[in-house]
């Protein structure tokens, strides 16, 4: 559908895009591909600390996860040995 107008300026509208209107879900654009969040630097610098952060307490409960499985072995050693 071709639509053709004239505004008050005398400008010239032609509006040849076609009409979607397909309800398939993989169709539409829910994940906005090719668009990013517009944010300060302020903003930006606050979401680089906070992944930043969520990092280091990934990295720290993976150290202590295998400090205690090295204790454990060291415990469950100890116990094979005197048996």
């Amino acid at each position: 559908m071709t639509l053709l107008s004239v505004d008050v300026a005398g400008v010239v509208v032609i509006d040849d895009q076609p009409e979607v209107s397909i309800d398939d879900p993989a169709f539409l654009f829910e994940n906005n591909e090719g668009f990013h969040e517009v944010l300060s630097k302020k903003m930006m610098k606050s979401k680089q600390k906070a992944a930043a952060a969520v990092e280091e307490s990934e990295k720290k409960a993976e150290l202590q996860s295998k400090k205690r499985e090295a204790a454990r072995e060291k415990v469950l050693y100890c116990l094979w040995k005197v048996w």
